[in-house]
């Protein structure tokens, strides 16, 4: 029987398209403690949604999405 341990789920938002909304959304995912990834075209983008701690993944990426 765990005593301090956890055993709730770590919980894991899939954004796909990571504008505006699709911030917010990974904002208040992160800020409930879980993880947030997003999607988006322009490299930019990636790069400022990384900065929020929110993974980035290109969509056509092939080899991204495949993970």
């Amino acid at each position: 029987m765990p005593t301090s341990l956890s055993l709730r789920p770590t919980l894991h938002l899939l954004i796909l398209g990571g504008g505006y909304l699709g911030e917010a959304a990974g904002r208040e995912a992160i800020a409930r403690g879980a993880t947030a990834t997003a999607t988006s075209r322009r490299p930019e983008r990636r790069a400022e949604l990384e900065a929020l701690g929110i993974t980035p993944i290109d969509p056509e990426d092939e080899e991204a999405l495949s993970h």
